[in-house]
């Protein structure tokens, strides 16, 4: 008796098989919420990924030029890369935020009402050293994502962030 395998592999019943991926791609945005976790996506960004685009807000580097007086060169650029991170958005499937607990994490309001328009998934990722932040510092962290996405993860170390980009196919 030939066995259910064997004749789902015969040329006759191989002509039935679906010979497209199981799953689109996915594009999926990786945005750093603050200076902390600025440094978390630079070395992720640095790997192979599917599809993932990794951004991060223009203020953490322009902060200087302001500083120095350069107003219209930093105003040229904020408006260049907010456009830019729009467009993103509107071709992401998915968008993961990362944060470093403790930190302010307020651009979470930014990134999660351009998905929220847009139909793109959410999700927080929070970086949670126990030994080094208070359980008030995720809290205040927690309360300022939570309103955003749609999961949301405290995680301990940057090795889990690497993991969950892998598990979201990014």
């Amino acid at each position: 008796m030939v066995s259910e395998s064997a004749r789902a592999t015969t040329a006759a019943e191989s002509a039935f098989r679906v010979r497209t991926p199981n799953a689109a791609p996915r594009a999926t945005l990786v945005v750093a919420l603050d200076q902390a976790s600025l440094d978390v996506v630079e070395a992720l960004s640095a790997r192979t990924w599917n599809g993932a685009v990794f951004f991060a807000p223009s203020f953490f580097e322009s902060e200087g030029r302001l500083a120095a007086g350069d107003v219209q060169r930093w105003f040229r650029n904020v408006v260049g890369r907010a456009q830019g991170f729009l467009q993103e958005v509107e071709v992401s499937n998915q968008a993961v935020m990362i944060a470093t607990s403790g930190q302010d994490a307020q651009l979470a309001s930014v990134v999660g009402d351009a998905c929220r328009a847009t139909g793109t998934k959410t999700c927080g990722l929070i970086l949670h050293d126990a030994a080094d932040r208070s359980p008030e510092a995720v809290s205040a962290t927690l309360s300022q994502l939570r309103p955003y996405v749609s999961m949301l993860s405290v995680v301990s170390d940057a090795g889990y962030v690497e993991a969950m980009l892998e598990a979201l196919r990014a």
